[in-house]
């Protein structure tokens, strides 16, 4: 993570005891690690101090009258991850909506507040939960709560940890454009896992650049909608006019009927909401590569009846 955090702050990392292994998918799980030290380096642009701490804890049902839990979570043992700061803090308003994926404190082009939502996403799906305490010029902590891997219970329904599945997979080369680091890489990694080749832009500009020089060898685009500079939109305008039948996918964290998106339901083009899963990426880019197979299948055919 020191390449994440930078070098103006300081990182402690612990381990505490021996826990016990989880089941989960080892790319999503970093990407929750990846996103709270994120938010975290953020809350502390002037430096200042980072802990992530590993341990084990049982949640059992045993409370007080009107005692509230920490997390809703089944009794158990949990492991337990924790990030925690010494950052700027939160306000109590704040904290109700961080983990909404349409809310954001940060300016236009530095980020869309979908770190924290992909987050929630995540951990919800490993049949886990999130606990998060903050206060204003003291900082902030995390605390995600991941279920054991009893070897005698029933192994949890994750997506992705038992395998990709085969109709999904894919040898084509995708070119993704996005600005939040976290959901490009979450992209570029689910893509390479499942046999694809990847290129990865950060800006439209740089997206048109990448084809430019790639035009022969990529066969979809993946395109946020709203990126600083050169957007979505544009991007794929230019790399339409270098290559008509390139297929193409939107991506936004913004609500889809406040007329950003329009012009993707215009082209007939899919629009992925953010945060998403990396099954339904995969998915999506398949029935787009699928179904443009199909259409060159189809006229050929009928270009050998004419």
């Amino acid at each position: 993570m020191r390449p994440v955090i930078g070098d103006m702050i300081e990182l402690t990392v612990e381990t505490l005891g021996d826990p016990e292994p989880i089941y989960g998918d080892a790319t999503q799980l970093h990407q929750v690690l990846l996103n709270l030290c994120l938010n975290a380096r953020d809350a502390m642009p002037n430096g200042g101090q980072l802990i992530l701490r590993c341990q084990q804890e049982t949640i059992c049902d045993r409370r007080g009258p009107g005692e509230k839990p920490l997390v809703d979570l089944a009794p158990g043992e949990y492991v337990v991850f924790t990030v925690q700061d010494t950052g700027c803090g939160m306000t109590p308003e704040v904290m109700e909506r961080i983990f909404d994926p349409f809310f954001t404190t940060k300016d236009v082009g530095k980020g869309t507040g979908l770190g924290l939502a992909m987050v929630y996403g995540i951990v919800q799906q490993h049949q886990g939960a999130i606990h998060v305490e903050s206060e204003l010029g003291v900082g902030t902590t995390f605390r995600v709560y991941l279920p054991v891997a009893s070897p005698v219970a029933e192994t949890p329904e994750v997506p992705g940890a038992g395998g990709i599945e085969e109709s999904l997979r894919g040898s084509e080369t995708v070119l993704v454009a996005e600005d939040e680091p976290s959901v490009r890489k979450l992209a570029v990694r689910s893509l390479q896992r499942a046999g694809y080749k990847a290129f990865e832009a950060t800006t439209g500009q740089e997206a048109v650049e990448l084809f430019e020089q790639h035009a022969d060898e990529i066969d979809l685009v993946v395109l946020d909608v709203m990126m600083p500079g050169m957007t979505g939109r544009q991007a794929y305008e230019r790399i339409k006019s270098i290559r008509p039948d390139v297929q193409a996918i939107f991506c936004t964290a913004y609500d889809p009927t406040a007329g950003e998106t329009d012009f993707a339901e215009q082209c007939g083009l899919p629009l992925l909401q953010k945060p998403y899963r990396s099954e339904q990426l995969l998915r999506t880019i398949r029935d787009c590569l699928n179904g443009s197979r199909e259409q060159t299948q189809t006229e050929t055919f009928a270009d050998a009846l004419v």
